[in-house]
């Protein structure tokens, strides 16, 4: 059975995603708490299984609150805490567990699972996450650009927010966990693909934490150099380039006469090869190529080609982007070559018609023969109460039919020869 968890918690959405029974448990972080806020955790799944519905929410292996069947939940007495459960169409069901008030003691592994006979057909929770509890939440990021080429110089603030007005000591660590900058809210540095992925800590005078910032920003370079080439032969017309040293790797355009070639319903016809650059590891080397062959009517055109590191996959990529130009001059060369060959498959057609007529004319005078020499040799005699005059007078006859038979037959021949 597959089921499909829509996981959340207050004021943050996550992606759905699948789970199969098959797989290995993997434990994702949940958004983190506030210590004395409310918290919630949301779990939205498809049920099913002939079995009764009956779930149950977990702390680490401690028992937090259950629901019956009958759609009922209970919470235990020593948590503050809510839980419900509601079918939102067919067999979807959406339960949710809200803790009050959230203590040091929540920050746990949390998990949903069935209960009963539903729980020896599926072991794995149908949710689970992580929580990590903060004292509160203080910090903000401000000026941090969202992309960057490698090289150039990466600037972020991270600052208290206006809402706390509490004094924060900040510190910056780099996705290893390494300090970059210790007591400044200011990061600053060379950006480079390796360092990419960074976090803001903070803590209060009194030694309060505050709940960490990721500053992730995307970092890329743009194509040393591009070249291309035109492949034309009698059956088709493509072009194909080689783009070199970019990252991430590149995606090609082709246009002429300022109109982009691929439109939605034929960009896929661009083919990409994506290799490891040899002189930079890190990078890639990016082979596009696109068929003219069914674009371009009979003409001179010059194809323009822009190649650029897919970063975000929107259309601000472009303007990383490097062009060069190639002049195509498309004949009706392969027309005419298609032409010729539907000529010769003709020929062959009309020869094949005309040997089988010849054959059968020639069976036709083959058989006429025949049967004249066994009606030669077959012919009636009288007997001989006649007299041998007249025998001989009617195999005269018999003769010069038979010639007539021929000649006619010659007459034929000859006609169809014509």
């Amino acid at each position: 059975m597959q089921s499909y968890i829509h996981l959340g918690a207050k004021n943050i959405l996550f992606t759905p995603f699948l789970i199969h029974a098959v797989l290995i448990q993997i434990v994702d972080t949940c958004p983190p708490a506030v210590m004395g806020k409310e918290y919630i955790f949301q779990a939205t799944f498809v049920h099913e299984m002939e079995e009764p519905l009956e779930v149950v929410w977990l702390r680490s292996k401690t028992p937090i609150s259950m629901c019956k069947p009958n759609m009922a939940c209970f919470d235990y007495s020593d948590v503050k805490t809510s839980t419900s459960i509601v079918y939102l169409k067919d067999h979807l069901v959406q339960c949710s567990l809200t803790l009050r008030n959230v203590t040091r003691i929540e920050e746990s592994n949390w998990s949903l699972k069935y209960l009963g006979l539903a729980s020896l057909k599926r072991i794995q929770p149908l949710f689970t996450c992580a929580l990590k509890t903060f004292e509160l939440s203080a910090l903000t990021l401000v000026n941090c650009t969202d992309k960057l080429e490698e090289g150039d110089m990466l600037y972020c603030m991270c600052i208290s927010n206006n809402e706390t007005g509490v004094e924060v000591d900040y510190s910056w660590f780099d996705k290893n966990g390494l300090i970059l900058s210790n007591g400044s809210h200011l990061l600053s540095l060379v950006a480079t693909r390796n360092n990419a992925g960074f976090e803001c800590r903070g803590r209060t005078i009194t030694g309060e934490r505050t709940i960490p910032l990721k500053y992730d920003p995307l970092i890329f370079e743009k194509p040393d150099t591009i070249d291309c080439a035109l492949n034309q032969n009698k059956n088709n017309m493509t072009m194909g380039c080689k783009v070199e040293n970019v990252f991430p790797a590149a995606k090609c355009e082709f246009a002429v006469e300022g109109h982009v070639l691929f439109l939605s319903q034929s960009q896929d016809d661009v083919i990409y090869e994506h290799q490891a650059s040899y002189s930079r590891p890190l990078f890639y080397n990016t082979h596009c190529f696109f068929d003219l062959s069914e674009l371009l009517p009979v003409g001179l055109y010059n194809v323009a080609v822009a190649a650029y590191p897919n970063v975000s996959g929107s259309y601000e990529d472009r303007r990383y982007s490097i062009t060069t130009s190639i002049l195509v001059h498309r004949t009706n060369e392969i027309k005419q070559e298609q032409l010729k060959d539907m000529l010769i498959i003709y020929s062959y057609i009309l020869v094949c018609f005309l040997c089988i007529i010849l054959m059968g004319v020639f069976i036709k005078q083959r058989k006429s023969k025949f049967y004249y020499k066994c009606f030669i040799a077959n012919r009636p005699t009288f007997s001989g109460s006649l007299n041998d005059a007249a025998n001989q007078k009617l195999f005269q006859i018999e003769e010069h039919e038979s010639k007539d038979l021929i000649e006619d037959l010659e007459i034929k021949k000859k006609i169809i020869n014509v």
